[in-house]
């Protein structure tokens, strides 16, 4: 048992610089907000959010997002909002895109890159430019966002319409339902699920 616990003391003397230094060196303060994100952190002087995966800055980098830090909320994990930007990840989403006021995210797993406001559901996908990213908000055609979720990653619903990879699907809602990974169905169609396509095979009458 001594050696052992010998061993374990030197490895602490030994290590213990090292992470004192990597420790001195990290960019990022306290988590905004801990329970919503391990993303989030204030700098150092607190006057600006950065992003940084898990915290991991060492590895896997950190942003500043230049957001106003008196009014930045975290809503979860990927975005947040302050009163002039909602951002996804440390990239703002494209200004007049969303509206702001109402924009909110719903605490569903299967929808954590998911948007919603007052007019509509919405996926994100990041533009790079020549000296700036950005994020472009792309609507989901025909979702209701007060109602719209997620059952799985790849299935949601509003109440009254079917949504495959973010896009409507036609077809019966109250007769649909999903067989297998590949196959779907409703009274009259059978849907084909091939990756990010889904294909109809309409019943003989």
């Amino acid at each position: 048992m001594t050696p052992r616990l010998t061993m374990k003391t030197f490895f602490k003397i030994l290590f213990a610089p090292l992470l004192w230094l990597v420790h001195a060196c990290s960019p990022l303060g306290e988590p905004v907000d801990e329970e919503k994100s391990n993303n989030h952190y204030y700098n150092k002087k607190k006057n600006d959010i950065r992003y940084s995966p898990m915290g991991n800055w060492f590895e896997l980098g950190n942003s500043p997002m230049n957001a106003d830090v008196e009014s930045f909320e975290v809503l979860n994990k990927y975005f947040g909002k302050d009163k002039n930007h909602v951002y996804y990840e440390a990239n703002t989403i494209e200004k007049g895109a969303v509206d702001l006021a109402s924009f909110h995210v719903k605490n569903n797993e299967y929808m954590p890159w998911v948007g919603l406001d007052k007019k509509h559901a919405y996926t994100f996908e990041k533009v790079y430019g020549k000296s700036k990213k950005g994020v472009k908000a792309i609507i989901i055609v025909g979702a209701d966002p007060k109602t719209y979720t997620h059952t799985d990653w790849d299935w949601a619903n509003d109440g009254k319409n079917r949504f495959y990879k973010f896009k409507m699907i036609p077809g019966d809602y109250e007769t649909f339902e999903i067989m297998n990974e590949s196959f779907s169905k409703d009274k009259t169609t059978v849907f084909h699920q091939n990756g990010n396509s889904l294909t109809t095979i309409t019943a003989d009458p």
